[in-house]
């Protein structure tokens, strides 16, 4: 394990600084102004891995020096070259073209894919814990999303021969014309705390069936579970007897400053770029990726709509709103965030809502009992908690938690109590912005188009869902929330097939589904004059 410097006192008030600037000037309304000359907030040791439930600091680690950053890149370009083969030099039909494809495919997925799949289900326990460790989240949840990302492999297994085959737009005895999907070439993720695995797999498995190969620049608060990604594809390319360029290059872990990030973008050897993470963030990387005319995609925040229209099945509603808003402690881009309910059913929702959270069992995620863990950071939790306080100074009614716990076992760790408010109105903090933790916040609507209207007053547009028994009425306003991702009586969630992605300040490109594909290939067009 390395050591690295810490930054003191000064560093704390540095990010005193942007909570309060976020507080005051982060709100999403049409007047806002956004500079991209802002300095982003370093923490005190750049990978620092702590226990969110106890505070107890686990691991740190040193970031990599530019030289052995340049030798990473230059492994991943070795990989590339030796993933994608020899290229045939003759290529007399499209069949020809096909098979080649579809041996490429085969040999991705012997090669990594299915010792993939072994190597997660057999390490299931282990990865799942460290998520658990790093960053709160339940260990049930944590389960499932190595299951999800075996299931993602699986899907691209069954579909990538069909997702890469050439496009044949004409083919007679005078001409061919086709439409190829290519590799690009090294592509840099950067990826996120909330779902360390998943955002991970969910990106770089498409990728790596197109034929490129990743550097996964991952989130400075999860560096154990970052290495154990890595190893993941390690001991899966090891099991397989892949090649040691391979295995040394295909997929590599970055530990690397935000300088470093900015350096690497601009780098002609990489040849595409993914992010997600916060709009702010999300901004820097696009105006860097677009400076340096870099193929870029952009998964960022969300303030989805949870429209509960009053002929809506009450019940599930109300079950399907407590999962959404509290599934990873509340972190979740695509949660329901903005409660929009119609008025005569309001003072209903409020009082079944109010007992549904009051029931959640907060505490250590390592127990299987307890729905909540902590915040996956403290300043996060202090965030969250003058997010909740400044929401209530603008009008917002509280009716549950609001603070965090009093508990004494909690005391150590980043807890805050699941809220619920009301009473949000259109100028409130709570609508305008996205509160990235366990608080659930009423909107009263008049009827359904003063619904669809409050929906989609927001500059997020990730997801959004519509509960009503009239189900044509349903899809009607599912077409008209201005978002990626439309669910009609269920809540947003990402899958395997389906393509994820938003519109607005939730960002651009798409991941998941064939989409996923496509959006790191160079889509090439073929004419051949006979």
């Amino acid at each position: 394990m390395r050591s690295t410097r810490v930054l003191g006192s000064k560093a704390a008030k540095v990010q005193k600084h942007l909570v309060d600037n976020v507080l005051k000037n982060n709100n999403c309304g049409m007047n806002r102004k956004f500079s991209t000359n802002v300095k982003l907030y370093a923490p005190p040791a750049h990978y620092v891995s702590i226990n969110p439930a106890t505070g107890e600091l686990m691991a740190q680690f040193q970031c990599q020096s530019d030289k052995e950053l340049n030798e990473k890149i230059n492994k991943s370009v070795a990989a590339f070259k030796e993933w994608n083969g020899e290229f045939p030099k003759h290529i007399s039909s499209t069949k020809e073209l096909t098979d080649y494809i579809n041996e490429r495919v085969d040999f991705r997925t012997e090669i990594l894919m299915n010792p993939l799949i072994e190597v997660l289900q057999q390490n299931k326990e282990k990865y799942a814990k460290m998520m658990s460790l790093e960053m709160g989240k339940p260990i049930s949840q944590a389960y499932a999303e190595i299951d999800k990302c075996c299931s993602l492999i699986d899907y691209y297994k069954k579909n990538s021969k069909q997702f890469l085959a050439p496009k044949v737009v004409a083919e007679n005895d005078k001409i061919i014309q086709q439409v190829v999907n290519q590799p690009l070439g090294p592509i840099l993720q950067c990826a996120p705390f909330n779902f360390p695995f998943w955002q991970v797999i969910r990106f770089c498995i498409s990728s790596m069936y197109v034929g490129n190969s990743v550097l996964i620049r991952h989130n400075h608060q999860v560096p154990q579970t970052a290495l154990l990604i890595e190893e993941a594809f390690v001991k899966a390319l090891q099991k397989s007897k892949a090649s040691d360029v391979l295995i040394e290059g295909l997929y590599q872990n970055l530990f690397i400053t935000n300088e470093q990030v900015s350096n690497t973008i601009s780098d002609s050897r990489i040849r595409g770029v993914a992010f997600t993470g916060s709009t702010q963030v999300g901004r820097i990387i696009g105006e860097q990726s677009g400076r340096n005319l870099k193929k870029h995609i952009l998964e960022l925040g969300g303030s989805d709509a949870f429209i509960i229209l009053k002929d809506a099945d009450i019940d599930q509603a109300i079950k399907d709103a407590i999962i959404s808003r509290h599934n990873n402690n509340g972190q979740t881009c695509i949660s329901a965030k903005r409660f929009i309910v119609e008025s005569s059913i309001k003072k209903q929702v409020e009082e079944r809502l109010a007992e549904a959270i009051k029931s959640l069992k907060m505490g250590d995620p390592l127990d299987s009992k307890n729905d909540l863990g902590p915040m996956a950071r403290k300043d996060l939790r202090d965030k969250l908690v003058d997010q909740i306080k400044l929401s209530l100074d603008q009008g917002a009614t509280l009716l549950v938690g609001g603070n965090v716990p009093s508990d004494e076992k909690l005391k150590n760790g980043f807890f805050v109590e699941p809220t619920l408010i009301t009473n949000v109105k259109e100028d409130n903090y709570a609508f305008q912005n996205e509160l990235f933790g366990p608080v659930t916040s009423i909107i009263e609507a008049r009827d359904e188009e003063h619904a669809i209207e409050l929906a989609n007053q927001s500059c997020y547009g990730l997801g959004g869902s519509v509960y009503t028994k009239d189900i044509a009425k349903g899809h009607s306003l599912a077409l008209r929330l201005d978002v990626g991702l439309s669910f009609v009586n269920g809540f947003v969630k990402s899958a395997p097939e389906l393509p994820f992605g938003g519109t607005k300040d939730s960002g651009y490109g798409r991941e998941c589904g064939q989409e996923g594909i496509s959006e790191w290939s160079n889509i090439k067009t073929v004419v051949i004059q006979k």
